[in-house]
């Protein structure tokens, strides 16, 4: 009996495998061969603002007006270029004021695009950076902001790399920050 058992098991394996052949094999499309990203660090943070002189970074996950949060991460890739998405979920809707890309820039964006969705309350901005082992991003609360969580999804080359959260509260910091 077990010898049967034994068989049939071999002979389902033997199928299955004849079934799928060569799905481990398939040759990937040229921007999927060399897409991979490896994450090698990476770290959220929030920039405390003393009146107009910036007191530093913290490791605090609440953001109040005037200061800013942001995100930044290390990664390598054998692309010349890779594609960022910046998914920002906000509590409510707000009023984004959105700077236009300096075609310029020293961080080696190279191109930029914004959509607004759900009335205000999310922003996603796809970029595409040289390979600079390097992508970061960063936001400043103001008024309109509404409180409550954030949530940002960062995603590298179509795969979620990160989501960070903090907390946004739209009302000066009392300083000295304790």
């Amino acid at each position: 009996m077990n010898l049967i058992k034994h068989l049939v098991l071999v002979l389902f394996v033997f199928v299955f495998i004849s079934a799928n052949a060569g799905i481990g094999s398939a040759t990937p499309k040229a921007k999927d061969s060399s897409s991979y990203i490896d994450i090698t660090k990476d770290w959220q943070y929030i920039e405390i603002s003393g009146g107009n002189q910036w007191d530093g970074f913290y490791k605090d996950k609440t953001v109040h007006l005037d200061e800013s949060f942001g995100w930044e991460v290390e990664y390598s890739s054998p692309d010349d270029e890779i594609e960022v998405v910046e998914r920002v979920e906000l509590a409510g809707p707000t009023k984004w004021i959105l700077s236009p890309l300096d075609e310029n820039n020293l961080a080696g964006v190279l191109s930029e695009s914004n959509r607004i969705f759900d009335q205000g309350r999310v922003l996603e901005t796809r970029t595409v950076w040289k390979n600079t082992g390097e992508v970061y991003s960063s936001h400043t609360v103001i008024e309109d902001d509404p409180e409550g969580e954030v949530k940002i999804t960062v995603l590298i080359n179509d795969r979620v790399v990160r989501v960070y959260k903090w907390y946004l509260i739209p009302k000066p910091r009392v300083i000295p920050f304790q």
